[in-house]
């Protein structure tokens, strides 16, 4: 969410990679409401959505939250918000912000979510304990995101190997990790949170849909090469999705959810305070 110390290709959005996150969010809804649910999220719920992107999600858990809840999506990305502007509901509202300033929102939610967004950040550390900081205490957390660990489209073209391990590198070289999901946990627990629980999502062809799939784990990789090479990136994944089209009979991609809670401060704290 930070320009200066991310991963993704801020302000350089073309309609291909807006309608793929658009179609993203929607599609995987089913699923992510039900690892909300398991994080505690409930109707009346304050929430924060962190890295909120186009607002697809945002406006989803605020239709869930209902009327007595309400949800803030929070991105740094100025295009984003204004698709998130044209969907939002009545008991939503969206603004710029830094993951690593979220000095205004201190103990305001009873519920943040944080969906494919520590893959992208140089500084995790940072981020999850600003996150922290504006969960109230006793406060719900859902952190979803890749693990590339777990990854793989058979039978592969001969060029997949090659296009994943430069998209894993160069990501790494801008201050994100493909494997982030794995380290979720020890993150939570490292920035104060309690109650950590992980679980691991398993996206194939089957649970949803093959063109979905190859959108979600193909397209987005382009936008990580520098421009002068995008084009040839944009072609080369062409040539793979076409590939896998035509020939794909399996797939997967993993990601983790890892739920946890901020510490109720006991007796002994709040004396201290």
């Amino acid at each position: 969410m930070d320009r200066q110390s991310g991963s993704y290709a801020f302000g350089e959005f073309d309609d291909t990679e807006y309608q793929r996150l658009i179609k993203q969010g929607s599609a995987t809804w089913s699923f992510e409401r039900e690892f909300l649910e398991w994080a505690g999220l409930k109707t009346g719920d304050r929430v924060a959505d962190v890295a909120c992107g186009p607002g697809v999600i945002s406006r989803l858990m605020a239709e869930y939250v209902g009327d007595d809840g309400f949800v803030t999506g929070i991105d740094i990305s100025n295009e984003l918000l204004e698709t998130a502007e044209a969907i939002k509901r009545e008991n939503s509202a969206f603004e710029r912000g830094s993951v690593y300033d979220l000095s205004d929102h201190r103990e305001q939610y009873d519920f943040v979510y944080a969906r494919l967004l520590f893959q992208h950040l140089e500084r995790p550390w940072d981020a999850m304990r600003q996150i922290f900081s504006i969960l109230k205490p006793g406060g719900r957390i859902c952190v979803l995101d890749s693990d590339e660990s777990v990854f793989g489209i058979f039978p592969p073209h001969g060029d997949l190997s090659s296009l994943i391990r430069e998209s894993q590198a160069l990501q790494a070289q801008r201050g994100g990790d493909r494997f982030v999901g794995g380290k979720l946990g020890y993150l939570l627990r490292g920035s104060g949170f309690e109650k950590v629980a992980p679980r691991i999502f398993v996206m194939t062809p089957e649970n949803m849909g093959r063109d979905t799939f190859l959108d979600v784990v193909l397209k987005f990789r382009p936008q990580l090469f520098p421009a002068a090479v995008r084009e040839e990136a944009t072609e080369r994944m062409q040539a793979i999705y076409d590939h896998a089209l035509e020939h794909m009979t399996y797939g997967h991609n993993g990601s983790f959810v890892v739920k946890a809670v901020r510490p109720v401060p006991g007796p002994a704290t709040r004396a201290k305070a």
